[in-house]
């Protein structure tokens, strides 16, 4: 062999060596081989949503032609005194007991009983608000709760005709407040109330009513009112002793069993 065939044999010996000997030093450290990139696949973007579920009142549901909920009734003077300020401002204090009663399967005992729970809920409101002539839409939903303890109540700022038969429909009550003197109410002392809450239990198709308990006059239990004419009169005000108010929105306030 010549020298230099010799010398290309020693470089290659040399070579396979230190191949050899760097790989038993990386096993010995640890360091393991690279592995090939592995690509996780991302959410495809094309797959469908799972459908949430509708929001409360847009339910697509079929509507009775007719609804009408068994609630007890008290006038807010249920004895005529309508001279007392407390009872002449009472229909909030009249609505959430009608309310509490029906929740409660409990019919009222007696006028003078009505009487006296309509003042109890008065003095509470004057010694917890520092008032009780007016309550909104919001504050006589939390006075059912505070009161009687009952949580069970929806308060919405905007209310369509839909809305509330569905959830007459359901079973719900529903309380709203008004401007009574655009209920055209001829049992109203004129003008009529400029602020006033009634009970909405049910509904007739038939004769495009709506039936309520209106503790505004007497003769206030099932007492029924043109759909339209309801609607149109649909108004919140603030709560107070008569605060002024211009432009308010529509409001209210749902009780389930």
């Amino acid at each position: 062999m010549s020298k230099k065939a010799w010398l290309y044999f020693f470089i290659i010996i040399l070579a396979a060596g230190a191949v050899a000997g760097g790989r038993v030093w990386g096993e010995k450290s640890g360091i393991a081989p690279a592995l090939p990139a592995q690509t996780v696949p991302s959410p495809d973007a094309s797959l469908p949503l799972a459908p949430s579920s509708p929001a409360r009142g847009e339910e697509d549901i079929e509507l009775p032609d007719k609804v009408l909920l068994d609630v007890p009734f008290t006038a807010q003077a249920p004895l005529r005194q309508w001279s007392d300020p407390r009872q002449q401002d009472g229909c909030e204090e009249a609505a959430i007991l009608m309310a509490a009663h029906w929740i409660k399967d409990e019919p009222f005992v007696s006028p003078q009983a009505a009487k006296e729970e309509i003042l109890a809920l008065s003095h509470y409101q004057d010694e917890k608000f520092g008032f009780y002539q007016d309550t909104s839409a919001e504050d006589t939903a939390k006075l059912l709760k505070d009161y009687f303890g009952y949580d069970s109540t929806v308060t919405y700022n905007i209310v369509g005709e839909d809305l509330i038969k569905k959830e007459l429909a359901a079973g719900n009550l529903v309380i709203v407040p008004v401007n009574g003197r655009k209920l055209n109410n001829p049992y109203y002392t004129p003008p009529g109330p400029d602020r006033h809450m009634i009970v909405i239990v049910g509904y007739d198709e038939e004769t495009s009513e709506f039936i309520t308990n209106d503790a505004g006059i007497m003769r206030g239990k099932s007492y029924r009112y043109p759909q339209a004419t309801l609607m149109s009169a649909l108004r919140d005000y603030p709560s107070g002793r008569h605060e002024p108010f211009a432009d308010m929105p529509t409001a209210m306030i749902v009780a389930e069993k």
